[in-house]
């Protein structure tokens, strides 16, 4: 957590107005503190302490475009999953109306915990003997996500699961020839060989596609309680073996 970097700033007197209309503190003269997550640099996160409890807003890095950053859709996502998820933070509140911070933002709950991040693994003197625990909750968790039915949470509409593996193999291939600069004959055969083995079918499920320790909240450093995921800024429907190849590679 550190001061809101330069160029980041919101505007706090069009905020705490803004929480007074949706309830959220009781005078808009109340005092607000604002800090900046410092991992956040894809969408940017903040933290808002104000009358004695504390929030969290989410907006839009500076000068990003809607696609990959918008904010309607992760607010929507997380309240569906709310109903069906214990998993999740609470949100409060969401607006497109760029008049109050220049950029559509939402209001979520702020999740007490600890975010294992390397820096905070490595100041606690995590011991390997505990990540066994840490792994097995992770692992646990994500399970629980892939099993949850999105059809019965409404979130069917947030992506097309048929072809899902296909676009992923095509487009990332694409991504890659157009920003090589060296010529490498085992990413060649690699991208053969995900051509030729792509599953044919696969399981439809919600996948996170961001999932790793920095983006998951344990209670304590007993370990034994994973209490919320965050960042659902990436996810959509597709192959839940998928999803956790990508947390693999992390």
């Amino acid at each position: 957590m550190q001061k809101v970097r330069k160029g980041e700033e919101v505007n706090a007197l069009n905020l705490k107005q803004f929480l007074l209309e949706h309830q959220l503190i009781h005078d808009v003269n109340s005092e607000l503190k604002i800090r900046q997550f410092t991992n956040g640099f894809s969408n940017l996160t903040y933290q808002l302490d104000i009358e004695n409890k504390s929030l969290v807003l989410r907006r839009p890095p500076v000068g990003a475009v809607k696609r990959g950053h918008d904010m309607s859709r992760e607010f929507k996502v997380l309240s569906r999953l709310n109903q069906g998820f214990t998993k999740v933070p609470n949100v409060y509140a969401y607006t497109d109306n760029t008049a109050v911070i220049g950029t559509p933002f939402y209001i979520m709950e702020k999740v007490e915990g600890i975010i294992l991040s390397a820096a905070e693994a490595k100041s606690r003197q995590v011991a390997s003997s505990d990540f066994q625990t840490i792994a097995d909750k992770w692992l646990d968790t994500f399970v629980e996500l892939h099993d949850l039915d999105y059809k019965t949470l409404g979130l069917e509409d947030l992506g097309r699961p048929e072809g899902y593996v296909e676009r992923q193999v095509t487009n990332w291939a694409k991504q890659y020839l157009k920003a090589k600069t060296d010529d490498i004959d085992s990413a060649d055969a690699v991208m053969q060989w995900l051509r030729d083995n792509q599953p044919k079918t696969y399981e439809h499920r919600l996948i996170h596609n961001d999932y790793k320790y920095d983006n998951v909240v344990f209670a304590n450093d007993s370990w034994d309680d994973l209490t919320a995921v965050l960042d659902w800024e990436m996810c959509t429907l597709g192959d839940p073996l998928m999803d956790l190849g990508t947390s693999l590679a992390y």
